[in-house]
Order: structure tokens, then sequence, then C-alpha cells
């Protein structure tokens, strides 16, 4: 598990001062952390993250998920093209996409998996759940990828704090192309594209 709590407790803002003045105790809390994911080949999230907040008058915290693959020079390595690779393999020419949707099963990978066993760089996407997200007590979402932010099904998405879909192309799944979706948060920025075709 991930977890990157607020915590709380209480103090005596009469602290120090005459032992005759009553006393005045006081619950104060923080916000929930950060937690920030980041890959160029795809992120699956089975397991718990937590970043709730400390308490009352605390916010959550911010999840944050980056997907943005590698810039790759189809060119032969050499004095004019040190980055060159020369063939781009076909395991890495997919799209980085991030679906999201209200609620879904784990990804279904086995529980003893391990890298060598790992569906490999072929795998790149990341799955957003809102039920994930809130069960996390997370009030801030930050998306970003250079693809696709992929909606499958009906999404209800909303954040107390704010709520970012930066990079991609907003669209819908093609196999759910009528589907309603809702984003509300104080703060919204999609700084991506609409997908006009849909």
């Amino acid at each position: 598990p991930a977890r990157c709590l607020g915590q709380s407790a209480i103090i005596d803002l009469s602290a120090g001062a005459s032992p005759s003045t009553p006393s005045r105790p006081r619950l104060v809390a923080s916000n929930g952390g950060s937690i920030g994911l980041y890959s160029d080949n795809g992120i699956y999230l089975d397991g718990e993250m937590r970043a709730s907040a400390g308490g009352p008058g605390a916010s959550g915290g911010t999840l944050a998920i980056n997907l943005v693959g590698r810039i790759y020079t189809p060119l032969i390595a050499g004095p004019l093209a040190p980055d060159g690779i020369g063939l781009i393999p076909d395991a890495i020419q997919k799209l980085h996409n991030v679906t999201i949707v209200q609620n879904n099963p784990s990804s279904g990978l086995a529980a003893d998996l391990t890298r060598q066993s790992g569906p490999g760089a072929a795998i790149r996407h990341r799955r957003a759940r809102r039920d994930q997200i809130h069960a996390g007590g997370f009030d801030s979402l930050s998306l970003r990828t250079s693809d696709l932010f992929v909606f499958k099904g009906d999404v209800n998405l909303a954040m107390r704090r704010s709520l970012t879909l930066s990079g991609g192309i907003i669209t819908a799944s093609s196999d759910t192309p009528n589907a309603a979706i809702s984003l509300a948060a104080p703060y919204v920025r999609l700084d991506g594209r609409i997908d006009n075709n849909q």
C-alpha cells in the first residue's frame, strides 16, 4: 500500500501560561500528502493508495499520474544522431492512454506476477477508477498523457479541490460512444484536446 495520510493532534492553547489559566484544548489537523506515479511504459494500480485528510478542516491529498512516453530517434546511432536507436520496435509503438472508468474490478494480473513474467512494454495504459480515487481520500487529481484520455462508460468524477487532465486528447471509448461524463471540482483544468469526431 501507498499511504501519505494527514495527521491530527490536540494542542492546549493555554500551554505555557499561568497555572491558573483554564485549559483550551484544540484539535488541529494537516492535509493529506501527495502520491505521484510516473512511467513511460504503463501502470497497474491494484493496491491500496490513501492520502486522506488528518481531520476536520483539512483537505485530502493529491494523486498525480503521468504516463508520457519517450521520444525516440529512428536513425542509426552515429555522430549526427547520437541518440538514434535504429528501427523502433513494434512493442514500444503503442499509445500511452489513460482510461477513466466509474468503477472496475482489479486488473486481473496474477498475484505472483514478477517483472520477468509481466506483460512487458506492449502494455501502455493506465486505468483510473473513480471509486478507487475517492476511497483513497484524495481531494485533487492530476492526470497527464501525450495520447488519449478515454472515458469508458458513464463517469461522474467530482473532486473536492482540483481536477486536471493535461496533454492528451479527450475522447469516449468506442465500446461506449454515448457515455455520460460529468467532471466537477472547484478548480478544473483541461489543457488537452477534444476529439471532435465523437
